[in-house]
C-alpha cells in the first residue's frame, strides 16, 4: 500500500487519560517506508533564485525530570517562546 492510498485514521489526542503516543506502529511504517518523494510536485517559489534558505525545527521530547537541591522538579521548556 502507498502512502497516498494508505487509509488516514484520526488519532485521538487522549486515551483513558493518558496521551496517544503508541498502537499506531504500522500506520506510521507505511507512512515513511516507500521510495516517493515527499514534497511537492509544484512549488510557486522559483528555488533556482533562492540564495539562501533556513529551516528551524523543534523537536518537543524534552522530559521533566527531578533535579535541584530537593529534587524539584524542571523542564526546560519553560525557557521557550512560543
Amino acid at each position: 500500500m502507498s502512502p497516498a492510498t494508505a487509509q488516514r485514521n484520526q488519532l485521538s489526542v487522549l486515551t483513558n487519560g493518558l496521551p496517544n503516543i503508541c498502537g499506531w506502529e504500522s500506520e506510521v511504517a507505511i507512512a515513511v517506508n516507500h521510495d516517493q518523494p515527499i514534497f511537492l510536485p509544484h512549488s510557486k517559489v522559483d528555488l533556482s533564485q533562492v540564495n539562501a534558505a533556513f529551516a528551524c525545527a523543534l523537536h518537543m521530547h524534552q522530559p521533566t525530570i527531578p533535579a535541584g537541591a530537593n529534587g524539584e522538579l524542571i523542564c526546560n521548556l519553560q525557557h521557550i517562546d512560543f
